[in-house]
């Protein structure tokens, strides 16, 4: 097979870094650019720790690129940066995986209401596709755009999805905790992670974009309107993330251990954990699977779902590989570890 050339668009970060270790060793790719917004001009090995195949790969500026040399790109940036290119990228036969959130929802209104500012490519944005693969794989084969969903989202999404159909009430709670790599390397490195040590906190209890992003495709799922309330928490370690989702089902006494086994009996990287066991963010750190537990409290007719992922992998970098791997028609779990 001839080998995709790719780019990767903020290869310095967190997930740029782990995307581009995942890469090195994919058979059927070859990395021809790469670009970020600071270290224009040095070789990426002076810039960052990922080791790399080629030492003549040179960090480039992206308002330069014509993009003529590559097969697809990955958008490891900030909201509001790959909505400037896509046009041109996808104008150019190129296809795109954002990491990003400028192409999660289909919706510009829904868009500018999480965050605050117009959508300028609202066409392609219409015609994205979640990249979630356990839940929209046959339309990700198909797709040039595919945006991948954010940490929390999988990790909720898949928590929720096999039972979905099966709730009484419409109200969704989820509690959720991440290391501080989350808020991305900026952040992390500018005296978050010295401010984290031995600590715990909430953070956005009022308002966090990824909660209307849960809603969002909750309610296309079913084609039905949840309430969703979610908080996220930092936890005082780099990587690593954990929700606990409380839903009602319409009827408690049912067997949702199987329910869940065998919703998942065919996925590679979701592991629904045996019954008395839950999830643990020391199992998942350098991951690529999603880790599921499922309980239900009688007490208070509330079923109990636990999820743990890595952030950085399932949560990004490694789920933006296996839509890759969709996009162009390679084994779905090529380069994935599970």
């Amino acid at each position: 097979m001839k080998k995709i050339k790719i780019a990767i668009a903020g290869v310095t970060g967190y997930s740029g870094r782990e995307l581009k270790k995942i890469l090195d060793a994919h058979e059927h790719v070859e990395i021809v650019s790469v670009y970020a917004s600071s270290s224009i001009g040095e070789r990426l090995q002076e810039s960052s720790s990922v080791k790399k195949k080629d030492e003549a790969l040179i960090i480039s500026d992206i308002d330069k690129a014509s993009f003529s040399n590559i097969d697809a790109i990955f958008f490891c940036t900030p909201h509001g940066f790959s909505m400037k290119y896509a046009s041109k990228i996808l104008s150019a036969g190129v296809k795109i995986i954002d990491l990003s959130a400028d192409y999660r929802f289909n919706d510009a209104d829904r868009w500018k209401k999480n965050y605050d500012t117009d959508h300028i490519d609202p066409i392609n944005l219409k015609e994205s596709i979640y990249g979630l693969p356990e839940l929209y794989r046959d339309d990700i084969k198909i797709s040039n755009l595919v945006a991948v969903p954010g940490c929390y989202p999988t990790a909720s999404l898949l928590s929720l999805m096999p039972i979905m159909s099966q709730l009484k009430s419409n109200d969704i709670i989820i509690d959720a905790k991440s290391g501080y790599s989350g808020a991305g390397k900026a952040k992390s490195e500018g005296g978050l992670a010295e401010s984290m040590k031995d600590n715990f906190k909430v953070y956005s209890p009022d308002f966090h974009r990824h909660e209307d992003e849960i809603k969002y495709y909750a309610d296309k799922i079913m084609d039905k309107k949840f309430n969703v309330s979610f908080v996220p928490h930092l936890l005082p370690h780099f990587r690593g993330e954990y929700i606990t989702a409380y839903v009602e089902p319409e009827d408690i006494n049912k067997d949702f251990q199987k329910i869940y086994e065998n919703y998942y009996a065919d996925e590679k990287l979701v592991k629904v954990l045996k019954k008395g066991t839950v999830p643990e963010i020391i199992n998942i750190s350098g991951m690529q699977t999603c880790e599921i537990a499922v309980s239900a409290k009688k007490s208070s007719n509330k079923l109990i779902i636990n999820a743990a992922l890595d952030n950085l992998l399932k949560g990004a970098a490694s789920q933006a590989v296996q839509c890759f791997n969709l996009m162009h028609d390679i084994d779905e779990f090529h380069s994935l570890k599970y």
